[in-house]
């Protein structure tokens, strides 16, 4: 040892571990894998989970996690709810397998602000009814659209106990309020206050007076349980085709000063009492929602027609002669048109500045066009685009579908330009290359043990027989070797 001080330095990671950090190759098509650290050194314990792409769920079972070598590395399930393993020495490429949400129809859906005398915050509008839904999901996902922020209750989720606390609209909290004066008088006679100012740029819970808050009903009744549990597969009243869901500001009165106040003690009773008669809006909200997703081109040269129903609906004193009087025009402009099929474009396109253009509604037979410009910086992803779920033909810039005798939902993912999948031929799992990972996933293919989405049959059907078996994964093989 040297009569002088030693400078002895050592760089640790996790468990002790020494070394150079790896990292993860993702192989996923229609979503990934989340992943706890951008890399890892050998050693370290790594959390994963699933991530669907919008409109996809995971596919139970199919995640896995792939050593340099080519060895399964072994998960073991964690408290969160998903998966850990140890690093190797090495890169790891993870996978998971992710199916398409299949749309079940269409509901109608609207925000409200009648209470407060502003309007609407979110007019009505048709969107998605998929397999697994929830009025709790399909809020959120409105609002995530939107880019409107929410909060939730204390211990509230998405999947249980959900309760909206909250919603920022980027509105002014100092916009004037003008109540209907029927409420104004239920807060005077039980002796409570009205601001007229917020704190803050949300609209929620507390906000003008001490009983406010939001509420939503379905098909004009208020149900006595959560959104996380009004579902698509609830037992005697399932969320159908059709239904219309609003969500309402209730000022005062827990409800009742929009026809959703409880009215019964502690052991029976429902969500009915109100300070007055309200005519019944449903309908009318599905007319609105019908003309303003289907019909653009006519409430764009129609706005004065459209705006007068659109106030006629927020005034809550309304009659309900006096409403569908103001709905006359926009339900006349319906029947005419009663023949054709809508074409429901996915709301999250518009509201991240992406625009596909298609008619509103088409007649069954025609040949329906639709454009796509995504947002700047972006791009299409490959093969996403569909109409009820089925791959559209491109034509030029464009692309086309024949129009069926029924609705039609079109469907588009878009990505960060350069990141999405290029179509190659082999490629497998869409990640714009081809390499042992795709020769894994077809041999998994023909042994039953995975699936391969139509885009992928496609590309892997190598010697264009019209079906996927050895011979292409050989030739799969062959062009991964360079032959």
């Amino acid at each position: 040892m040297p009569n002088v001080p030693v400078l002895i330095r050592a760089e640790f990671g996790e468990g002790g571990q020494t070394g150079e950090s790896y990292g993860f190759i993702q192989t996923s098509v229609n979503g990934s894998v989340r992943v706890s650290k951008d890399s890892a050194r050998a050693g370290e314990r790594v959390l994963i989970s699933p991530k669907p792409l919008d409109g996809y769920e995971y596919i139970e079972g199919t995640i896995s996690a792939i050593g340099p070598n080519g060895e399964n590395i072994a998960l073991s399930e964690n408290a969160s709810g998903g998966w850990e393993f140890t690093m190797p020495s090495g890169s790891v490429t993870l996978y998971a397998e992710f199916s398409e949400l299949q749309a079940i129809g269409h509901v109608t859906i609207s925000i409200e602000k009648f209470t407060l005398g502003q309007g609407y915050m979110i007019e009505p509008m048709q969107v998605e009814l998929r397999q697994n839904d929830s009025v709790a999901k399909i809020i959120t996902r409105l609002l995530d659209d939107y880019g409107m922020t929410y909060t939730l209750g204390p211990g509230a989720s998405i999947e249980s106990g959900f309760y909206l606390a909250t919603i920022t609209d980027g509105s002014d909290p100092n916009e004037e309020i003008n109540p209907p004066q029927y409420i104004v008088d239920a807060i005077n006679k039980d002796g409570g206050e009205l601001q007229y100012t917020r704190d803050g740029e949300s609209l929620g819970e507390f906000d003008y007076a001490q009983k406010s808050g939001w509420m939503y009903s379905v098909n004009g009744a208020f149900p006595n349980y959560g959104a996380s549990d009004f579902t698509a597969t609830s037992g005697t009243n399932p969320l159908k085709d059709g239904d219309v869901i609003r969500w309402q500001f209730t000022l005062w009165g827990l409800g009742a000063d929009i026809g959703g106040g409880f009215d019964g003690d502690e052991t029976s009773g429902s969500f009915e009492h109100s300070y007055t008669a309200i005519a019944d809006r449903t309908a009318a909200t599905s007319t609105l929602a019908d003309a303003n997703s289907n019909y653009s081109a006519w409430v764009a040269a129609n706005s004065g027609t459209y705006s007068a129903a659109l106030s006629a609906m927020a005034d809550l004193t309304i009659s309900e002669s006096v409403l569908n009087e103001a709905l006359a025009p926009v339900r006349a402009m319906l029947a005419a048109n009663k023949d054709e099929f809508r074409i429901i474009l996915p709301n999250s396109a518009a509201a991240n500045g992406h625009k596909i253009t298609v008619s509103g509604k088409a007649k069954a037979g025609d040949d329906v066009t639709v454009t796509v410009t995504p947002a700047d910086g972006y791009e299409l992803y490959l093969g996403s685009l569909k109409a009820n779920g089925v791959k559209l033909s491109k034509k030029g810039d464009a692309y086309s579908f024949v129009m069926p005798a029924a609705d039609v939902a079109i469907t588009a993912s878009f990505c960060k330009e350069g990141t999405g999948p290029a179509e190659v031929k082999g490629d497998a799992n869409g990640d714009g290359s081809v390499n042992i990972a795709d020769v894994a996933l077809i041999c998994r293919y023909i042994m039953g043990e995975a699936q391969l989405g139509a885009d992928a049959r496609e590309l892997c059907d190598m010697n264009g027989d019209g079906s996927i078996n050895v011979t292409d994964a050989v030739l799969v093989c062959m062009k991964v070797a360079g032959n």
